[in-house]
């Protein structure tokens, strides 16, 4: 199991991503971001590039980088998939080589601490901790559907939402404050009635 300064690196990474990519509110819009960033998208219809299970990859090609998603893969799957290799890219990640070119390789678990850091950028940029504390937004369900991200991830995230409630742990870090104080018109707008008491 990596360490926690390989989460907090991950953790980190994320917040300065959605500060740089002036994020702002839920569910984050990853062709948006991708566009921006000279980062080409595209969906693999049927085991052409990826193999059976393999989730997505990213490739170099000419100096541009490329991401590739399963695309029998749900949308909420291959949108975690996206935030999961952008973290590759933003991370700096050593890549490799395979008949392709130069990669990060292909998303199955997250058995490296590359690997394991990439799934906690992802994670991190897509429901951010902070932000779904501030809108009182805590049941999986409820994350699921807000943050478009496949229910077991949502189910994780509202495990740590809670292990953070109990430790008192939101807006600890300036990073993650910062985080919080860009989303303040889109938390204002969904925080319910009794919550802004």
């Amino acid at each position: 199991m990596p360490g926690y300064f390989t989460y907090t690196q991950a953790r980190d990474a994320a917040w300065r991503f959605l500060l740089i990519n002036h994020i702002r509110e839920l569910p984050v819009m990853l062709f948006d971001i991708c566009d921006k960033n000279y980062i080409e998208l595209y969906r693999d219809p049927g085991y052409i590039y990826l193999k059976p299970g393999q989730h997505g990859v990213t490739f170099v090609k000419g100096g541009k980088f490329f991401i590739v998603t399963n695309g029998l893969d749900p949308l909420d799957e291959q949108r975690f998939t996206i935030a999961h290799e952008l973290g590759h890219i933003f991370l700096r990640h050593p890549m490799t080589n395979d008949e392709y070119g130069r990669n990060y390789g292909v998303r199955i678990k997250p058995q490296t601490p590359a690997e394991y850091q990439a799934e906690r950028f992802a994670m991190n940029i897509l429901a951010p901790a902070g932000v779904l504390w501030k809108t009182s937004v805590t049941k999986a369900e409820d994350i699921a559907t807000i943050c478009k991200i496949p229910l077991p991830y949502a189910k994780w995230r509202a495990d740590r939402l809670r292990e953070l409630g109990k430790r008192n742990r939101f807006g600890t870090s300036l990073l993650e404050r910062n985080v919080m104080h860009m989303f303040t018109p889109y938390i204002d707008h969904t925080q319910k009635p009794e919550d802004q008491k």
